[in-house]
This record gives C-alpha cells, structure tokens and sequence, in this order.
C-alpha cells in the first residue's frame, strides 16, 4: 500500500506536467462555466414562474 507521501509525489508529478496541468485547468473551467449557465437557467425559469404567479393573483383578484 502507497503511503501518503508517495501518492502526494505521484498526483504533484502529474499535475507539474505542464500539459496535463493546462488540461486539468481547461476542464475544471469547463466545469464551472457550465454549472453557471445551468445555475442562470434555473434562475431564470424561477423568474417566470414567480411572474407568472404574479399574473395569475393579479388576473384572479379582478
């Protein structure tokens, strides 16, 4: 069994390859801007639901 030191050596060898590191940064932003975009659409739905609420009372209290 690994120890810790050398699992530590093994993921920071693989990180300090400048092309894997670009890589891995390339993905994680990848990650990120779309968990934003789905995280704006959510938002977004929420905004015309709660609109669409509104409508309805106003319209209902007429």
């Amino acid at each position: 069994m690994a120890t810790i030191t050398e699992l530590v050596n093994a993921i920071k060898g693989y990180v300090d390859n400048p092309t894997i590191g670009r890589e891995i940064l390339a993905n994680q932003i990848k990650r990120t801007i779309k968990q934003i975009c789905q995280k704006e659409n959510n938002l977004h739905q929420d905004l015309v639901h709660l609109v669409e609420g509104a409508i309805d009372r106003v319209i209902g209290n007429l």
